[in-house]
């Protein structure tokens, strides 16, 4: 009776935990975009935001819940670009992956009524600077965050990958490469 009572509350804990880890991604997203380009970024807190490198230009715009602004860019790598400019979170926890550990992202919705979505998938394949994710993307989840369970941020989505045209795959930048190295 013990064993089922303390899987109980395990349970219950670990969804708990997960549903702050969706809210804290969910506070943290924002959208980033101009009038060709459109993706997604990270409010990390202390004014900046990641994201793709290949979504930054000189006339884009950053969407929080807060507002829309325009912000100054800081090219980290080909891959990761911070941005300033945004001041309304805390700081964020990183973290790094493991092969087959369970993450979740956020995806745009272009549809009417526009909004996100999360996905929850699993990491598949790693290299020394990024991974890959097992589940299908779409159009405009460059930039967006890859978080753990318990909510740490771990890569920001760089690439699609198409295998036979659809569906598309992730490939995400490691952001504990940037956290060793002092940048993050």
């Amino acid at each position: 009776m013990k064993a089922i009572v303390l899987a109980l509350v395990f349970s219950v804990f670990s969804s708990c935990t997960s549903v702050y880890s969706v809210r804290v991604a969910y506070d943290r997203y924002a959208i980033v975009q101009d009038s060709a380009n459109i993706g997604s970024g990270v409010r990390c807190g202390n004014g900046m935001i990641l994201t793709a490198t290949h979504l930054v230009t000189d006339s884009m715009s950053v969407t929080t819940p807060e507002r829309e602004f325009r912000a100054t860019s800081v090219r980290i790598s080909d891959d990761v670009t911070l941005l300033y400019g945004d001041s309304r979170v805390d700081t964020t926890e990183y973290g790094d992956v493991q092969l087959g550990q369970e993450v979740f992202w956020i995806q745009p919705r272009f549809e009417e009524g526009g909004g996100a979505f999360l996905t929850f998938g699993h990491v598949s394949f790693i290299s020394d600077s990024s991974f890959f994710l097992d589940r299908p993307v779409m159009f405009g989840v460059s930039g967006s965050g890859v978080w753990t369970y318990n909510g740490a941020l771990v890569g920001i989505v760089q690439s699609i990958v198409p295998i036979h045209q659809y569906p598309m795959y992730a490939r995400a930048t490691r952001l504990s490469v940037y956290q060793k190295g002092g940048v993050l």
